[in-house]
């Protein structure tokens, strides 16, 4: 069985936002557990980093979905500069 994986992916902007959304969202679901984690005891150490380490996972593959995209602005017709 070969161990191939598809190298590149076509999303529209409405399929990245859809996803950044999500994330979002199961990162809001885990910091809400995890402040009542706290909360209840204090002994759950290993169920406490758990959640962190997901979270940071999270924020990362955020992190590097905000690097990837390339922002427009308006420019000028005919010199290409940006308008300020």
């Amino acid at each position: 069985m070969p161990n191939t994986y598809n190298n590149s992916f076509s999303f529209n902007p409405k399929d990245i936002a859809l996803i950044e959304e999500g994330l979002r969202a199961l990162s809001e679901h885990h910091d809400t557990i995890m402040m009542i984690s706290h909360a209840e005891t204090a002994d759950q150490n290993a169920v406490i980093e758990s959640k962190e380490r997901k979270i940071r996972g999270i924020n990362e593959l955020l992190g590097k979905i905000y690097n990837q995209k390339i922002f427009y602005s308006q420019t000028h017709e005919h010199d290409g500069v940006p308008l300020g």
